[in-house]
């Protein structure tokens, strides 16, 4: 469970909840009328004891006023929201409490006494407290359930999104399940850190204060009534979501990422407090569906959260919430109190003076050093802490304690404190004021822009002169927007609650006296001027603004911005003409006779194309052409839309005349466009490049898928840029619908693309033919190799086995299957006496004794035989077709060369043998 501690007193009472306190009487008068009209009617004189009764109490009952004595629980309770809610033990039920004296606590039981005269409405209302009670048991309830059981008494849970408290209360933005919940912590918050809570999951237990329309939920809103009903579930962190140009979010193809969060980051444009904020960054606008009541300023940087929805005319961020973004961090804290810094041994004890204040050091001025100080009050807003005192020549902010309540400007005060380094200057945290007396107001310097840009006229007593361009609410607070020709500066007047919005003062001419302060940038610099104004009082008017101002003269769209020496500079100008295009978040486009022109408004209104409007706004000067900003419209009719300009992207670059007005060119596309909130479209004209956006996107007329290269003819209104000479540098069409765009030519097959994919597969398969030539080449060289070494094997082992064969010490022969002798070695010729030639191609048998002859010739078909079983080897290799055979000499008697005819031969020593 978290624990909290805070200073902060109460705001005013806030209008919005005293509406939904009083919402709960409403409905409890329409379920009084249902339940009498079933019969459950109270008798006549018979005293009111539970809350049951009390909402079945009829009007003719009411106007008798029964008496009333109910006892229950205090579940709720917050005096400065006028709360209190009590439990009777099967109910609950709502009571103003301002109608009694007593302040009660919750978790107490009281008795209730009056003269009933309505559901809620006593007479004569009394609340005594009986003592400590016992809060009921809750009954348990989704977030998308909180449309039922409206003020009843319920328990929810749900991860924190954000954490604020600038309504004095802590306010906690709960989700669940695509659903988000605004949960109030009643009574003063404890601390102004509510960081723990942020990301964690929690069970919140309070009173169910949501709106909702049937059984549909139209908001979700739950009173707490302390941070004891806050319980941390799980303190688990979500990680941090990136933050998002709006860009890229309208562009981006749609997909399931719509499901989950997206974080941008921008510029408040227009904040509507539990319904929308507008937020824009350099490359978009988008809106936000919000329910937080966050008193922001119009010009706040935030960061919003939400998930994006294309699914209606306009891209937006439902179920979003945000924060404002906090100013740079000090580099010295000013929340550590007095004596977290040590003081300087040269430090004065005590300053009397704002002009000594003003030469401390950021580093001096933190050491918190007492000051007491005499002057005048210019300026006091407890409410923002806001106060200015001047003496003499001099002066200073003061942060005012809320609770000085009392502190006028005009009053001569005694002011003790100590010192703080501030944002911009020096500035005094106040703890004590005293009243001496009533004085006047300092006479104002009267100054320009460029007489405080330096700043040395911070939180002076200053005059200024401008036009009043706009005029907003900011938490009870009157903002006016100026401008000179030198620039433009703020006002804040307060006081505003319950009275109305001074607008009679836009496009009039004002001076405004008021305590100046700097605005600075996150380097501390200088970047802006506000004057706080304790009143109207101190705003006069110098000259009026028309008490008509649609009655003035209409000016051409193409004179806006041109020198007009009957037209008062920095004055509004009206201008009529045809809306042509609608620009959701900021306005609309329109055109007359003369040329077309973007205005800028806040204006709920909604137009339509081909409306005529009158349109008042403050010329601005754009990047290349003028526009209307803080403009205001009414719709006086209907008309045609204007004719569209035939032309090329060439010749509105070179004229730069058709800006804001409706044409129509012909260009091939670029690239195929995807399904987005914003689809863009690159196109090309000749040579050059450009754009076209479609400005009002519906999921019910999505544009057809055109293929890169189509050949396409747009119509939309043409927007140009500038470049730093405000020359055209280039431009884009906005168009209104697919209906804008006609197909006149389909891609040809042969594009640019599948040329470049063609010439890529013919690469990839040259490419794969070289590695595979590449590849068998090495492979043949591999494979001659292996046969190389291999012959060369063979020839040396042929060599080997000649050598063998020559010099073998037996006879060694071959012959065919004949009997010829077709090889002999050395050997052989010795012994037959005879050379090789002689031997060569004779039969064996024809070189044996004629007496061995029969037995050769016997023996040699033997041999012939059995080699013909098994081919003969010669060498190691087969001896060709008709096989060889060979032997050793037979050791017979054979005939030698040397011996005549007839002479005896020799024996053969042993039989012939084959080589194998």
């Amino acid at each position: 469970m978290s624990k909290f501690q805070c200073g902060d007193e109460t705001s005013p009472p806030l209008t919005h909840h005293r509406h939904l306190a009083w919402s709960v009487s409403a409905a409890g008068v329409a379920l009084l009328l249902l339940v009498s009209s079933l019969g459950f009617a109270q008798t006549p004189g018979e005293e009111l004891t539970t809350l049951r009764q009390l909402k079945n109490l009829t009007p003719a009952q009411a106007a008798q006023g029964p008496s009333v004595a109910l006892q229950g629980v205090v579940v709720c309770y917050d005096a400065g929201w006028h709360q209190l809610y009590v439990h009777d033990g099967r109910e609950t039920l709502y009571f103003n409490a301002d109608d009694f004296g007593t302040q009660p606590e919750t978790g107490q039981a009281v008795l209730i006494t009056g003269r009933a005269r309505g559901t809620n409405v006593l007479e004569g209302a009394n609340l005594t407290v009986l003592g400590p009670g016992t809060l009921p048991p809750p009954k348990r309830l989704e977030l998308s359930e909180l449309a039922n059981d409206h003020g009843e008494w319920i328990e929810v849970a749900g991860r924190v999104l954000s954490a604020e408290g600038t309504r004095g209360r802590l306010a906690l933005l709960l989700h669940d399940k695509g659903q988000n919940c605004l949960a109030y912590v009643l009574g003063s918050p404890p601390t102004n850190d509510f960081r723990p809570l942020l990301g964690c999951q929690v069970r919140l237990r309070g009173i169910n204060a949501s709106k909702a329309t049937g059984s549909r939920l139209e908001s979700a809103t739950l009173f707490v009534p302390g941070f004891s009903q806050i319980v941390t579930l799980d303190t688990a962190r979500p990680p941090p979501i990136p933050v998002l140009s709006i860009g890229s979010l309208l562009n981006r193809e749609l997909g399931a990422w719509t499901n989950t969060w997206v974080h941008v980051n921008g510029l408040v444009v227009s904040y509507q407090p539990g319904q929308s904020i507008v937020v824009k960054d350099p490359t978009g606008v988008i809106s936000a569906q919000v329910i937080q009541l966050t008193e922001i300023r119009g010009d706040e940087r935030v960061d919003v959260w939400g998930f994006f929805d294309a699914d209606s005319d306009e891209a937006f961020l439902r179920n979003a919430y945000f924060e404002v973004v906090a100013p740079p961090t000090q580099e010295l804290s000013l929340s550590a109190g007095p004596g977290a810094l040590s003081k300087s041994p040269n430090s004065p004890a005590l300053i009397t003076q704002v002009s000594d204040i003003l030469k401390l050091r950021r580093d001096e001025a933190a050491q918190h050093i007492p000051v007491r100080l005499h002057g005048v009050i210019t300026y006091a807003d407890p409410e923002w802490r806001n106060g200015f005192l001047q003496d003499k020549g001099d002066a200073i902010y003061v942060s005012l304690d809320p609770n000085e309540k009392n502190l006028l400007p005009g009053q001569w005060v005694e002011l003790s404190g100590q010192t703080s380094p501030g944002g911009f200057a020096p500035e005094v945290l106040a703890s004590s004021i005293q009243v001496l007396g009533l004085t006047n107001l300092p006479v104002p310097a009267r100054v320009d822009l460029e007489d405080l840009a330096n700043g040395h006229l911070d939180a002076h007593w200053v005059e200024m002169e401008g036009v009043v361009r706009r005029v907003d609410e900011q938490s009870r607070h009157a903002n006016l927007s100026l401008i000179t020709p030198k620039g433009r500066f703020s006002a804040i007047i307060p006081g505003s609650e319950g009275k109305p919005l001074p607008e009679h003062l836009i496009d009039a001419l004002v001076r405004v006296q008021g305590a100046c302060t700097s605005e600075m940038n996150v380097r501390r610099q200088l970047s802006g001027i506000t004057l706080h104004v304790p009143s109207l009082d101190q705003v006069t008017i110098f000259e009026a603004p028309s008490a008509d101002p649609f009655a003035v003269p209409a000016t051409p769209v193409a004179a806006v911005a041109t020198f007009d020496p009957n037209r008062l500079a920095g004055r509004r100008v009206k201008v009529e003409g045809v809306v042509t295009l609608r620009i959701p978040g900021q306005g609309f486009i329109l055109q007359d006779n003369s040329g077309g022109l973007r205005v800028l408004t806040r204006q709920t209104n909604a137009v339509r194309m081909g409306d005529l409007v009158e349109v008042l706004g403050f010329p601005a000067i754009g990047d290349f052409s003028p526009y209307l900003e803080e403009a205001v419209f009414r719709r006086t009719g209907a008309g045609p839309l204007p004719g569209r300009t035939k032309t090329t992207a060439d010749q509105i670059l070179l004229h730069g005349t058709n800006d804001s007005q409706m044409v129509e060119l012909e260009a091939r596309l670029l690239q195929s466009v995807p399904r987005s909130a914003n689809p863009q479209f690159v196109l090309q004209d000749g040579p050059i490049i450009f754009t076209a956006h479609l400005a009002n996107q519906s999921p019910r007329s999505e544009v057809p898928a055109f293929q890169s290269g189509s050949l396409l003819r747009l119509t939309g209104v043409c927007s140009v840029q500038g470049g730093e000479r405000h020359e055209p540098e280039t431009f884009r069409l906005l168009l209104r619908g697919p209906e804008d765009i006609e197909l006149l030519a389909t891609s040809p097959w042969w594009t640019s693309r599948r040329a470049f994919m063609v010439a890529g597969g013919m690469l990839l398969a040259i490419t794969a033919a070289l590695a595979w030539v590449a590849l068998l080449r090495r492979q043949v060289q591999t494979q001659t190799k292996l046969i190389r070494q291999k012959l060369e094997d063979e020839a040396a082992l042929e060599e080997r086995y000649r050598e063998l064969f020559e010099n073998a010490t037996d006879m060694l022969y071959t012959h065919d299957p004949e009997g010829r002798l077709t090889s002999i070695n050395q050997t052989g010729e010795r012994l037959l006496y005879r050379n090789r030639q002689d031997i060569l191609s004779r039969s064996l048998v024809d070189l044996v004794a004629e007496e061995q002859q029969g037995a050769a010739r016997q023996w040699l078909e033997a041999v012939l035989g059995t080699a013909g079983r098994r081919p003969p080897m010669a060498g190691g290799r087969p001896a060709g077709r008709r096989p060889a055979y060979n032997g050793v000499g037979f050791r017979g008697r054979l005939r030698p060369a040397r011996e005549a005819g007839n002479q005896h031969a020799l024996n053969h020593a042993g039989r012939p043998r084959r080589r194998s």
